[in-house]
């Protein structure tokens, strides 16, 4: 099959994905995805936004699902899903100024 062509600027190229459903293969089980609202402070602020969920948050749960594989190359000590847990490692390392 060959490669799709540029339709022209704006203009995406069409892709064949033979009628895969994306939204039956993230819904499967055997995959342990979850549609939940990460309940997170501040994501929304322009000038200071927060990622870090809230004490609340189901991403904060630990669960089967949240458990890498143990292959030598993921951190297993995480306890949260995501990728900012109880602490915030950007603080002081990212900077939002007020355009």
């Amino acid at each position: 099959m060959a490669a799709p062509t540029d339709a022209g600027a704006g203009n995406p190229p069409i892709v064949n994905d033979n009628m895969f459903d994306e939204k039956a293969a993230l819904d499967n089980p055997l995959l342990k995805n979850r549609n939940v609202d990460p309940q997170l402070t501040s994501p929304y602020s322009e000038t200071m936004p927060n990622f870090k969920p809230t004490a609340t948050s189901p991403v904060l749960m630990t669960s089967e699902a949240a458990v890498p594989p143990s292959d030598g190359f993921f951190d297993n000590t995480a306890t949260f899903v995501g990728a900012i847990g109880t602490t915030d490692w950007t603080t002081g390392w990212t900077a939002y100024p007020e355009n």
